[in-house]
């Protein structure tokens, strides 16, 4: 029951700031840009139904929603304003608490042709994969984004944009993953982006820095390249550290991605993963906690079909391998891998 209470008060929410926006164009303040998204998903792990907690979880042997979300974007008087719901077992990704909120609110102000400040509730500028499965290659989030990222924060952002192709952006945000409210002490972080883009290539460093949580410290560099119009690649490296419980905590991920247009209408995504972690990340999330280095690789393999209804189908077979047996089988027994078979739906709109 309280599922679909907050699921209707996404709905009554939405269908009201769906009122205000006609209202609102009626009287010439401008046009609003209404869309949204619904992913779903039936995963089964051939560990008999033990994900291990090794990456974002997918429930097993069930139809799920991974996410639900709409969102409102337009301009009044030069300031652009985005909002946006999401409702779903993956709403813990964004912003979204409860299942169901708000998962980003920002506007953004245009100083000029090249710089803009943006402030509120926004994604993280920090990764290369996002929370949202229809902007990923795969379906299946890599153990970087799952294990170590920040994903979403309350700030503000000044962006820069050159027409040579170079970017940057400055961001001073309330902490990561949260929301400080009345009298809480507040944590602050900062991050830096640097990035330069040409037809065929891209290159995007993220710096990321929060200092009243553990000196925790992030660094990520994201590389694509356009073989061709059917052909695209992509190497992602992130790490980060902190020293929160006395002792330096460190972990690292480097991957590689690669797609491929097999026709018009499909393709092929692969994804290799390295992670390595220092008593960290997967100790927080494993059956038994090893209290050494680990390190786990990921090989994800994704078939995809484009639908002219504006729908997608993913199908996807996942192996993860540890060097510890941080998995479990169906008895809760050790085990140092696992493997998932998935297959997705996705509407856009």
């Amino acid at each position: 029951m309280l599922r679909i209470a907050k699921l209707s008060s996404l709905i009554l929410g939405a269908l009201l700031l769906v009122t205000v926006a006609k209202a609102d164009s009626h009287e010439g303040k401008g046009h609003v840009d209404v869309h949204g998204a619904l992913d779903v998903f039936w995963n089964t792990n051939m560990n008999s139904g033990q994900t291990g907690g090794a990456y974002t979880p997918l429930a097993h042997d069930d139809v799920t929603i991974g996410l639900a979300t709409i969102n409102f974007a337009g301009s009044v008087k030069h300031v652009d304003y985005y909002v946006e719901m999401a409702y779903g077992s993956q709403s813990a990704n964004t912003a979204a608490t409860g299942n169901a909120d708000v998962s980003q609110a920002y506007i953004t102000t245009h100083i000029n042709d090249q710089v803009s400040v943006t402030a509120g509730r926004m994604a993280t500028n920090f990764g290369f994969e996002g929370a949202f499965a229809k902007d990923n290659w795969n379906y299946s989030r890599s153990l970087a984004f799952g294990n170590g990222s920040p994903l979403w924060h309350e700030g503000i952002a000044v962006r820069y944009n050159h027409n040579s192709g170079f970017n940057a952006g400055v961001f001073y945000y309330d902490g990561e993953n949260q929301i400080n409210q009345g009298n809480a002490e507040t944590t602050h972080s900062s991050s830096i982006q640097l990035g330069y883009s040409q037809d065929k290539w891209a290159v995007v460093y993220n710096y990321f820095a929060n200092k009243d949580a553990g000196n925790e410290l992030f660094h990520n560099l994201n590389f694509t390249y356009d073989f061709n119009s059917k052909f695209s690649g992509a190497l992602a490296y992130a790490s980060g550290e902190g020293d929160e419980s006395g002792d330096t905590d460190e972990w690292s991920s480097i991957a590689l991605y690669l797609k491929y247009m097999t026709s018009k209408k499909t393709y092929a995504a692969f994804r290799y993963e390295q992670f390595t972690d220092d008593d960290h990340a997967l100790d927080n999330l494993a059956t038994s906690t090893t209290g050494s280095d680990e390190s786990v690789s990921s090989i994800t393999f994704t078939y995809g079909l484009y639908c002219d209804s504006g729908s997608e189908w993913r199908f996807e077979v996942r192996q993860d391998s540890a060097d510890n047996e941080i998995f479990v089988d169906d008895e809760g027994a050790a085990e140092d891998a696992q493997m998932n078979v998935s297959a997705a739906w996705i509407h856009t709109f």
